[in-house]
């Protein structure tokens, strides 16, 4: 931002605009240093989270993901994991929390990458996803974030691989940077998938080449195994059970094509599973054992991948058709499934789909190329204005001279003018906020001594009620008593049965001295207390709530872990009362000198901005108790999608 002088005679608008672009100046300053200083808080965290996606780690990804303070880039990496948990097999969640996240973010480099990998698991046959890659490919390259460019090149590198385009030139491209960037056990394993995904179509079942594809999969699964997660291992096992069922090795590609389909059924091993399923079902029909086979294409054709049934549907019917050709000779029936894929096949009409890729390719270069174009053409053209600028600036300094003196006074008289305005309105802002904190205040306290007022009339009718009439029986025994001191035959059983008394109220005084703390007691603390009245709640028919922590190490204040247990305790039983749940998850995290607590609900949900700021212990009043603890409070309901109530409370 430059400062401008205009040479006119309205000296006035002169000093306007120079105290005008100053404040943009100090301004803008503020903005670029803040966010880069809240850019560099982040750094480390983005880059565990990224390289626990790439190693398919969803588990420690997900405990990650809830430490992050700020909540748009924390949902961002929720979307970031359900996508590639999920692997285009729930398109019905994954559209709604990619729908959120664009409606609710300004673009930038991770909305990009979860853009490239929506587009990719559900719309992979529209030509125009390469141009969601490659704006994920761009955006990412700058990053400060490596693992995030590293995942831009997986999407791309599962789009050629899978999606047999044969385009072997830009495959290779991206294959290349990934290598160059590769550090890691789970680098080499990903290298070595792809490269048998895509040039094992290319080679038509060179043995040779995946002879020396299968030993380096060895190599890598025999040197890192206890570093790999069981998603990248499938890849692996995929690889080796290829290498030895090419070469004619029955047994050991039926041993690690067994271990694929006896890992757990997860969205994201669907594929592996797939092609495990294939694989075994060949190798029993080249073995003549139609009973096996058959039993080995069901389990393939229960993991199709729903993001890309037909073309798995391709290879399923082809491998159905060589199993009724090869044992049984059944030639009608193996020409049906044949017919089948080719129809199939027709529709997903994959040179069209080659075609177009190719040609997007070139588009999106030549764009690139003319991008950079205009980038020096506009850097250019900065550059002339500068220069034009500064020519300005000179001509007007050097009339401002002549004006000197007058500027001045008018700047003098300005500046005291404006500097009462500004006290004047620093002194009904401060009115102002007083004001405010005051009222609050005012509501905070009314809001606790309501609590405490119903608190009091609670134990006034425990008093009157059980206590009251325990003690009036133990007055009526004792004036008997006295009373018929001489005439009763056994003195000493009336006297037991007083004492009996007597010990029973002592016990109700005790029990609602105990139900005081509410659970909260000085042995156990907040997250014990906290699970008990959770599992005292959960049902197996009912409302389900679970309980999770992260860093409660250490003890809080006992006032303090009451008043977050009594918050709690509220806001689970307004789950019972309206929400209708089946399931809850009550979550505190303590980071920092910071806890937070996360309350989720799959209720009914409401429209948020109707709280109602009655007493007792409402949403309203309860977040008037955490801004008396100098907390923040936010609540997040859409009707029908549940309620998520965030508390944040310094320690």
């Amino acid at each position: 931002m430059t400062i401008l002088l205009l040479a006119n005679n309205d000296s006035q608008q002169c000093i306007f605009n120079i105290e005008i672009n100053l404040k943009y100046i100090i301004l803008i300053c503020s903005v670029l240093l803040g966010s880069q200083s809240l850019r560099g808080q982040s750094t480390s965290d983005d880059f565990r989270i990224a390289k626990t996606l790439i190693a398919l780690e969803f588990e420690e990804a997900t405990a990650l993901i809830k430490i992050i303070k700020n909540k748009e880039v924390r949902h961002s990496y929720q979307v970031l994991r359900q996508l590639l948990y999920h692997t285009g097999n729930n398109k019905e969640v994954d559209a709604l929390a990619y729908e959120t996240l664009l409606r609710n973010k300004q673009p930038d480099s991770l909305t990009k990458l979860i853009g490239a990998f929506y587009n990719l698991y559900y719309h992979k046959r529209d030509p125009f996803v390469l141009r969601y890659l490659d704006d994920a490919f761009i955006t990412t390259k700058t990053s400060s974030n490596k693992n995030l460019h590293k995942l831009s090149l997986i999407a791309f590198l599962h789009f050629y691989a899978k999606e047999n385009t044969l385009d072997k030139v830009s495959f290779q491209e991206y294959l290349n940077l990934y290598k160059e960037m590769s550090t890691t056990a789970v680098d080499e394993a990903w290298t070595a998938y792809f490269e048998n995904m895509h040039e094992g179509r290319v080679v038509e079942w060179d043995k040779d080449f995946f002879y020396q594809l299968g030993r380096a999969n060895l190599e890598i699964l025999e040197k890192h195994q206890p570093n790999l997660t069981q998603g990248i291992k499938a890849n692996l096992y995929e690889n080796i059970g290829i290498h030895y069922r090419v070469h004619k090795q029955a047994d050991s590609a039926i041993y690690y094509f067994d271990k694929i389909l006896n890992l757990p059924d997860l969205p994201y091993l669907k594929e592996n599973k797939f092609a495990a399923g294939l694989d075994m079902g060949d190798i029993f029909v080249k073995k003549g054992n139609a009973l096996r086979a058959t039993y080995y294409f069901n389990k393939s054709l229960e993991n199709i991948n729903l993001a890309d049934d037909k073309k798995n549907l391709v290879t399923y019917y082809k491998f159905k058709a060589h199993y009724f050709f090869v044992p049984t000779g059944a030639k009608d029936s193996a020409y049906g499934y044949l017919n089948k894929a080719f129809n199939l096949n027709r529709r997903i009409n994959y040179e069209e789909n080659s075609t177009n890729t190719s040609m997007l390719n070139v588009e999106l270069r030549t764009a690139e190329k003319e991008k950079e174009i205009i980038k020096k053409e506009n850097e250019n053209l900065e550059l002339e204005i500068k220069r034009k600028r500064n020519l300005d600036i000179a001509i007007a300094l050097g009339s401002s001279l002549v004006l000197g003196s007058i500027i001045a006074v008018l700047v003098y008289r300005n500046t005291k003018r404006k500097q009462h305005i500004a006290e004047q309105a620093q002194e009904l802002e401060v009115q102002k906020t007083e004001k405010v904190l005051k009222e609050k205040e005012i509501e905070t306290i009314n809001a606790m001594v309501s609590g405490q007022e119903k608190e009091r009339h609670r134990l006034a009718r425990e008093l009157h009620d059980n206590l009251g009439s325990t003690l009036a029986t133990v007055r009526m025994q004792v004036e008997n008593l006295e009373r018929n001191l001489d005439k009763v035959d056994n003195p000493k059983a009336l006297l037991t049965k007083t004492h009996t008394l007597i010990n029973e109220a002592y016990e109700k005084v005790r029990t609602i001295s105990h139900e005081r703390n509410a659970g909260v007691l000085a042995k156990d603390g907040l997250l014990p207390a906290i699970q008990r009245l959770a599992t005292s709640i959960s049902s197996e028919d009912g409302l389900h709530i679970e309980v999770e922590d992260f860093g409660l190490e250490q003890r809080l204040s006992n006032d303090l872990e009451i008043t977050i247990f009594r918050i709690v305790q509220e806001l689970v039983t307004n789950i019972i009362k309206h929400a209708k749940a089946t399931e809850a998850t009550i979550s505190l995290t303590q980071h920092e000198g910071e806890l937070n607590i996360l309350i989720e609900d799959n209720g009914k949900g409401f429209k948020v901005g109707t709280l109602q700021h009655k007493d007792g212990m409402g949403l309203g009043s309860i977040e008037r108790r955490v801004e008396h603890l100098e907390g923040l409070m936010s609540v997040d309901s859409t009707p029908g999608r549940g309620t998520h109530i965030i508390i944040d409370i310094p320690l």
